[in-house]
């Protein structure tokens, strides 16, 4: 996976000292953070970064392909690197994490589904919610 600064490099992409920061800050991520967590961050890079340039650095983002914006019905935004492999979530309704998965099952499901329906599946994603049970093997 390259890091996104590396991307927009390559790209030949405009970025600022303000975008770099946002860049940054979303690289050296290893959840899925909000706006506000993303300036929070982005601010220990450059204290003079907006919340303004967040936002349009993030839409800017998106709209080249480089991060996912992504609703998980909380009444905010996260973001991720879009160049990760694919992967689902868990969500734990009870604390806000989000738990990224792989599962061969579930990838032949959605297969067998589209086939059985009629579609040619290009991608898709799968967002599981729910409470982590106390005897969960994760994060033991």
């Amino acid at each position: 996976m390259y890091s996104l600064a590396d991307v927009c490099r390559r790209r030949r992409l405009r970025i600022t000292s303000a975008r770099m920061s946002i860049v940054r800050a979303l690289d050296e991520a290893d959840d899925h953070p909000d706006a506000l967590t993303v300036h929070r961050r982005a601010r220990k890079h450059d204290p003079r970064v907006s919340q303004a340039s967040v936002y349009r650095t993030l839409k800017w983002l998106v709209e080249h392909g480089l991060i996912k914006k992504l609703d998980f019905g909380e009444g905010r935004f996260r973001y991720e690197n879009a160049q990760k492999p694919h992967h689902n979530h868990l969500v734990d309704l009870g604390t806000g994490e989000i738990l990224e998965f792989n599962d061969e099952d579930l990838e032949m499901l959605a297969q067998s589904i589209s086939k059985r329906l009629g579609f040619v599946l290009s991608h898709h994603r799968v967002d599981l919610f729910g409470y982590r049970s106390l005897s969960s093997p994760i994060g033991k």
